[in-house]
């Protein structure tokens, strides 16, 4: 039930900014007709009950705004940035690493029952209320007596509606006598319209959404629209002394808006005064503002009821399956850098795709980077940079699955190579592979954004290359053959001096590195939650001739290694 409950929650959230679209419509274009408005309604009732897949690049629907169930049931919470390949590697990320431990559940997974509970309470409160005044209503039409085909006269009601799905009577007052013409005319362009059947849906629908102000808004609002379309149809063959007899009756049909307008369509019940200015001042619409509405709801229906693309790119938008196996290639590339990573990312534009001998290519200009935490800033380590690549994929039972990744050569026969790698019809686009930096960025960016939204931190965000230049050049003064058997034996830690960082079964810890500038370097490796101490060593190094003497003691023990190295002529490292 919670689940169904995120998905209407969802479906709530995104046909909301539809309503709200068709409620500035209303506002700003008065002369628009009203059968066109009623038509947007329908439009927004399908996009609260029907979860879209239409996606299109200029949807006005915000990306990442839904709640996906996973946040509220789950006690990893799970992210969902727009990007579905970016979701499905995050969440499966955090999940491996163990983000968090069963004893620490989501608060969110009680309130999210106890919210289902209150939302099902909620419709079957509705409900209740519909059966009671249809039951009410139904009794007081026991005495109706027929007048002719489906026409009905009551002494116990006082005004005029339509009532029944499969087979809509018009029921009048008994009193009606002048206003009798008019009346069933307007009741008769109800039943043609189906208003009969749209509104109880829209009900039904509104029973769904009841904890949404704006569905209850565009309900009514709908409502009066109906009525307003009905009128609008009615009149337009009318003289203007038929509109006032017309608007007369509306008068003197019009009665106090109640529940019963849940269901039947009554005559003079909804906006009776805003109605009968309308049809006193009514004008056929000119053929220059059907086609101004036109193009608004066209504009309307693209930007609304689409989703935003799940791919912010140019290229071509890949199946499922074979999209995963794609971004599953691209992460599982190794890192030869060093320093702790936490985090794989990776952007790509497809080009095209070509199925030959049971290898499926994937012809696309790739990005990769990898990021970890270093003095509590979130750094990519490595090069980015956009890059031409063929994807190779093979097919098991319908599945894709990755199997290699071919990169260009570079220097002199790097076009010769893009040449035999890329057909024809793509030679160019892979060739100027730096007009899809900007979507690459993009893609990265969410990655980056997504998994720190994921784990709660609002670390910066920047290059290792560009931080560790103007932080770590102190490194210079130690022999270079002696770092290296450090970096050998401290292999956890980041061959820099500062903070680097690893997630270990949910628990995070820090690999310090930190140096006097002379002589001694300090590693520590603790808990950053507790700043439990869990390996500190001090080694000291000095030289001698072409000798270094390298001593490490660890903290706590009573006896320290001791190592000798001969020393080459260039023995200062120099990092560029």
């Amino acid at each position: 039930m919670t689940e169904l409950f995120v998905k209407i929650l969802n479906m709530s959230i995104t046909a909301s900014y539809l309503i709200l679209a068709v409620l500035l419509l209303r506002i700003l274009a008065k002369r628009i007709p009203r059968k066109y408005i009623c038509l947007l309604w329908i439009l927004a009732a399908i996009r609260l009950v029907v979860p879209f897949e239409l996606e299109s690049t200029v949807s006005l629907i915000p990306s990442g705004r839904t709640v996906t169930k996973e946040i509220m049931t789950d006690y990893v919470p799970q992210i969902d940035s727009g990007i579905a390949t970016i979701d499905s590697r995050v969440n499966a990320a955090m999940t491996n690493a163990g983000a968090a431990t069963a004893a620490s559940a989501n608060p969110m997974q009680i309130y999210m029952g106890i919210l289902s509970i209150i939302w099902v309470a909620g419709i079957a409160v509705m409900l209740l209320l519909c059966v009671i005044s249809y039951v009410r209503l139904d009794y007081r039409l026991v005495n109706a007596k027929p007048q002719q085909g489906r026409i009905y006269r009551c002494d116990e009601i006082t005004t005029p509606f339509v009532l029944g799905i499969f087979k809509p009577k018009i029921y009048l007052p008994s009193s009606i006598d002048e206003e009798f013409d008019y009346v069933v005319a307007h009741e008769e362009v109800h039943i043609r319209r189906f208003d009969h059947v749209t509104k109880p849906l829209a009900y039904l629908i509104l029973m769904l959404h009841w904890f949404n102000p704006l569905v209850w808004i565009g309900f009514i609002m709908y409502c009066r629209d109906v009525e307003l379309a009905c009128d609008e149809r009615v009149v337009r063959e009318m003289s203007v002394e038929e509109r006032k007899e017309y608007a007369s009756a509306l008068l003197n049909c019009s009665v106090k808006q109640s529940v019963l307008s849940i269901c039947p369509l009554a005559f003079g019940e909804i906006g009776v005064r805003s109605r009968i200015s309308k049809v006193l001042h009514f004008n056929k619409p000119t053929k220059a503002i059907l086609a101004v509405t036109a193009a608004i709801t066209a504009v309307i229906v693209i930007c609304f009821m689409t989703n935003p693309s799940s791919l912010a790119t140019s290229g071509i938008k890949l199946d499922e399956n074979m999209e995963q196996a794609v971004v599953d290639g691209l992460l599982s590339e190794k890192y030869d850098g060093d320093g702790p990573i936490e985090c794989s990312v990776e952007g790509h534009v497809v080009l095209g795709t070509e199925e030959k001998d049971a290898v499926t290519k994937v012809y696309a200009i790739v990005s990769t980077a990898k990021y970890g935490f270093f003095d509590d800033k979130f750094l990519e380590r490595g090069d980015s940079t956009e890059t031409p690549a063929v994807i190779h994929l093979t097919k098991d039972n319908g599945k894709y699955h990755f199997q290699k990744i071919v990169y260009p050569n570079g220097g002199t026969a790097y076009e010769r190579a893009l040449k035999e790698m890329f057909p024809e019809n793509l030679y160019e686009k892979a060739l100027h592979s730096e007009d899809y930096s900007q979507q690459l960025d993009v893609q990265r960016k969410a990655y980056v954004k997504a998994y720190l939204d994921k784990i709660g931190s609002k670390a910066e965000v920047g290059k290792f290359d560009d931080y560790n230049r103007s932080n770590n050049l102190v490194f210079s003064d130690f022999p270079i053959q002696a770092l290296e058997l450090l970096w050998e034996k401290y292999s956890d830690y980041d061959t820099w001096l500062g903070s680097g960082e690893r997630l270990i079964d949910g628990v995070r810890h820090v690999y310090q590195v930190s140096t006097d500038g002379k002589r001694t370097i300090t590693y520590h490796h603790y808990l950053k939650d507790s700043n439990k101490t869990l390996e500190k060593s001090i080694v000291t190094i000095f030289t001698k001739g072409k000798k270094a003497y390298i001593d490490c003691l660890q903290e706590g023990a009573r006896d320290s290694e001791h190592y000798e190295i001969a020393l080459k002529d260039d023995y200062v490292y120099q990092r560029q």
